[in-house]
């Protein structure tokens, strides 16, 4: 993004275009940044057990705590964090898994693409990045995939789709789209057809349409609506007619059995390498992140957590209920929680501390398609708040 800035303040944000990630385009939640940089609400000083502190306080007493932990390789320290992008944040945490060998990083976010990250290690053996190009494609399939409105890609995925919706003298054909879902979306008000499932029906309809492009030998037939098959022929033929020129995208809610069919399809029709593409993973370290966060469960409840620093999030809100995190995290001796605002995880913590917003510090992190982008600064924290890669 671009940030117009008036006074040495930030008040528009717009898209940079000349970023693949964007193109130009803005999204409600980047127009929404403005107003949470000078939220009211927003955490604004470091607190020690609800008591207001200073930053040299908390820095003093966690070197000791560090000093500590250098005896035993840092064995008691547990960092948890959501997705990193960054590569520099990455590299930190290298130099600091060198100088504590027994430490563990963990990551946990509750919306991430949990199914596309396990079905890309069932269909290649290692985690991969998907990103498609919609400039190139003459038939396009959803699996209950909002691309046109939600995802990291959306803006661009969205410009390129709407490109092939144009027509003209010399252009006068466009692209076709058929969209299977739960629920109305965006996208499918825009699909050419749709065919309303409920959500667990989908993947009986990418098996469908999988033996029908001759990827697979049938799946499950559990369902009794016989309009699944009748669509999955003839969406399928459609597919075949276009064999690299067309794209099978499945939602991020969908299953790993649907993501690993939908790369199959695509391998199959030809579409690898001009309208689908797969790159390293953006992420740093592309864990199964509910498995990781099960083990930090663990390692609380075994008392082998002495500190225990949460970078960003929420998870004694966002983790699943039935792993009761409050419970848990309160195990851990010392608990320090870096975020914007007090919360559910600061109310256990004994140290919570002022996050940096992105507007107030540099940065850089990975777009979709892995470019490496910048981020700069345009104004002095507003309320003494420090970055993720400061405390790091």
């Amino acid at each position: 993004v671009l940030v117009e800035s008036h006074e040495g303040r930030p008040t528009k944000i717009e898209g940079n275009p000349e970023h693949p990630g964007t193109l130009g385009a803005c999204d409600v939640f980047s127009q929404a940044a403005v107003l949470q940089l000078y939220d009211p609400d927003r955490a604004q000083a470091a607190t020690l057990n609800g008591e207001i502190s200073g930053w040299g306080d908390f820095f003093g007493a966690f070197r000791g705590l560090l000093a500590a932990q250098k005896g035993k390789n840092g064995a008691g320290l547990r960092i948890l964090t959501e997705t990193v992008t960054s590569p520099t944040m990455a590299a930190q945490f290298k130099a600091i898994q060198k100088l504590y060998p027994s430490a563990k990083w963990h990551q946990w976010e509750p919306a991430g693409p949990h199914s596309a990250r396990a079905a890309s290690q069932q269909a290649f053996g290692q985690p991969v990045n998907t990103y498609y190009d919609f400039s190139k494609a003459d038939v396009v399939v959803s699996l209950d995939s909002d691309f046109l409105a939600s995802g990291a890609a959306s803006l661009r995925y969205a410009r390129q789709f709407s490109m092939r919706r144009r027509v003209s003298a010399e252009k006068t054909t466009m692209n076709r789209l058929y969209v299977a879902e739960p629920m109305p979306t965006p996208t499918g008000a825009k699909a050419d057809h749709r065919m309303p499932l409920r959500a667990g029906d989908v993947e009986e309809f990418t098996w469908a349409l999988a033996t029908t492009v001759q990827v697979a030998q049938g799946g499950p037939k559990n369902n009794e609506n016989g309009d699944i098959y009748k669509w999955a022929e003839k969406i399928g033929a459609d597919l075949l007619r276009s064999k690299g020129a067309s794209i099978v995208v499945a939602g991020e809610h969908q299953p790993p059995m649907v993501h690993a069919l939908a790369h199959a399809m695509n391998a199959k029709l030809g579409n690898v390498g001009t309208t689908v593409f797969y790159t390293d993973p953006i992420e740093d370290n592309p864990v199964d992140q509910l498995a990781s966060l099960q083990d930090l469960a663990k390692d609380l409840d075994a008392g082998a957590v002495d500190i225990l620093m949460i970078l960003g999030g929420n998870p004694v809100f966002t983790a699943p209920a039935d792993m009761d995190m409050r419970a848990r995290i309160l195990k851990a001796k010392t608990r320090v929680h870096l975020g914007l605002y007090s919360d559910e995880t600061s109310a256990v913590c004994q140290w919570h501390l002022p996050e940096a917003h992105f507007l107030e510090t540099w940065g850089d992190a990975r777009a979709f398609d892995g470019t490496v982008t910048v981020q700069q600064p345009l104004i002095a924290p507003l309320y003494q708040g420090r970055s993720g890669y400061e405390i790091l």
